[in-house]
């Protein structure tokens, strides 16, 4: 062999290695180095109802505690826009009548069976037999084809595709019921997400293992996904620190003293759960049937001085069902500074010079939730609204909320979520089935519907900051404060995307470094 000949074949040889070096090297930026280890978060106590039956899942909390095993047909994305999930798409009739719904291909549940047409029209028609409304305006589910559904409206709602990405479009295994009936299966979810469902020790933990068929090939990364729950924050603290767990989602004040070591990530989600307060409003012999009383209670507040004190710097003061950071903000909404003599002038005006006895009814979100009722009762007291205090577990809150009402003041909890009106057709509409003892203005209802039926974004943007003025004008609710979530997160925790984006999603993507 010639010397030239020989010098080609070496560098050949040499760039042939070099190639497959190179491809070694780099197979990790597609396929990131999975470390089988089971990613295992804290929270609060939460005193979960049913995790893997939609119809009766209780509040935001129970369906956000199935994430992970059961999968929706959509979901948010960082940027909180709807992308596919079960579905890959949807188009709206000509008419507007229909929605048409395309699923994906492929997918098994955890039991086996498959996900496809069948499963998911019977998953619809049994929500719409619920009491919620988020599907009311869907009069029937057609079958097209194995992939494809058809939502028949008697009107059109622009809100149905945000709701099929939340508890309305959580999907489980028909087989599953079937065989083992309701009950069993508010206890033991069957789904299509990337762990299946292991155990649920009710306040103690959430067990998920490695779903082996997972719809996208290769995940999950993880061998496992465990919630773990506790009743007193310190206590997790301690655990987390110790390396027990690998995140905690946790109030402010922990947040904020993690934060401070310095060796810790931060994840916050950019819209918070909104708090704020409702009076009876509807009941004519209440002191809160008169806005005048409703004004004095905000008044009263001072609201800055509040989120520092119990936000850490987390929290933002609400005027509004919405954020400043939401499209739907509306800034024109009144504001009502801190002013307690304001408050006690009103309160006089109204024929109470020496204020009146109430009850505040809050849900004890764990041991912070106290003391930030207690501080809002503080100010209160002061303009001579005396508040007694009734801190209530879940289930307990639930049925006040949705059990023909209460006397006194009721606090109102708003699921963060982009779209305004969302939260605001479960929780704040007229004729939802919570808060019904809220008094709202005249016309209120035909502005919320409106805003419902907007064909596109910029009116339904318009629509909505209507109402919310509307709302802000007649004070039916008054707003608290935007309550950031914050999950604190050990290095080692890679593309979870927990606490970035909605409903306590955790992506199939996630793994640990070790």
């Amino acid at each position: 062999m010639g010397k030239k000949r020989l010098w080609k074949c070496i560098v050949i040889i040499g760039l042939t290695l070099s190639m497959s070096a190179f491809s070694f090297l780099t197979a990790g930026a597609d396929e990131k180095p999975r470390y089988g280890g089971i990613l295992k978060v804290g929270f609060g106590g939460q005193s979960l109802v049913s995790i893997g039956y939609p119809p009766t899942m209780s509040g935001a909390q129970d369906g956000q505690h199935s994430e992970g095993c059961l999968e929706s047909l959509f979901r948010y994305d960082e940027n909180m826009r709807l992308v596919p999930r079960l579905a890959t798409g949807w188009s709206v009739g000509s008419d507007l009548k229909t929605i048409t719904l395309t699923l994906r291909k492929g997918v098994k549940f955890h039991d086996g069976s498959d996900f496809n047409a069948e499963v998911v029209k019977w998953n619809l028609d049994q929500f719409r037999a619920s009491p919620k409304r988020h599907l009311n305006a869907v009069t029937s589910v057609d079958i097209i084809d194995d992939y494809t559904v058809r939502l028949n409206l008697s009107a059109y709602d622009c809100l149905i595709i945000n709701n099929l990405a939340s508890d309305a479009g959580r999907i489980i295994s028909k087989k599953a019921f079937e065989a083992h009936g309701k009950a069993w299966c508010e206890k033991n979810p069957v789904g299509t997400g990337p762990f299946k469902f292991v155990s649920w020790e009710k306040d103690v933990a959430i067990k998920l293992t490695r779903f082996d068929q997972y719809w996208q090939p290769g995940r999950p990364y993880l061998d496992g996904y465990e919630k773990h729950y506790f009743a007193n924050s310190t206590a997790a603290m301690m655990v987390f620190k110790n390396g027990e767990i690998d995140m905690l989602f946790t109030g402010s004040q922990i947040a904020r003293e993690l934060e401070a070591e310095g060796k810790y990530k931060i994840a916050k989600y950019r819209v918070g759960f909104q708090h704020g307060l409702a009076g009876d409003s509807l009941h004519p012999d209440s002191p809160f049937a008169d806005l005048r009383v409703r004004q004095a209670m905000t008044y009263a507040l001072d609201l800055p001085t509040l989120c520092d004190a119990l936000g850490f710097g987390y929290w933002q003061p609400l005027t509004q069902c919405a954020a400043p950071q939401l499209p739907s903000y509306n800034p024109a909404v009144k504001k009502y500074p801190y002013n307690p003599e304001k408050a006690k002038k009103l309160l006089a005006e109204a024929g109470y010079p020496k204020g009146f006895d109430t009850t505040l009814s809050f849900l004890a979100m764990g041991p912070d939730s106290t003391e930030w009722y207690t501080a809002v009762q503080a100010y209160l007291n002061e303009v001579g609204i005396r508040a007694k205090l009734n801190p209530l577990q879940r289930s307990a809150y639930h049925k006040l909320a949705t059990g023909g009402g209460w006397k006194g003041i009721a606090n109102v909890l708003v699921m963060p979520k982009p779209e305004v009106l969302e939260p605001m057709q479960e929780n704040l509409a007229p004729g939802s089935i919570k808060f019904p003892s809220i008094k709202y203005p005249e016309g209120f209802r035909e502005q919320f519907l409106k805003a419902q039926k907007a064909k596109d974004m910029e009116s339904r943007i318009a629509l909505t900051r209507e109402l919310l003025k509307m709302e802000g004008d007649h004070l039916p609710i008054t707003w608290l404060w935007n309550h950031a979530n914050v999950t604190v997160k050990w290095p080692k925790v890679r593309d979870d995307l927990f606490c970035v984006v909605p409903n306590h999603y955790i992506s199939p993507n996630a793994w640990l470094s070790e």
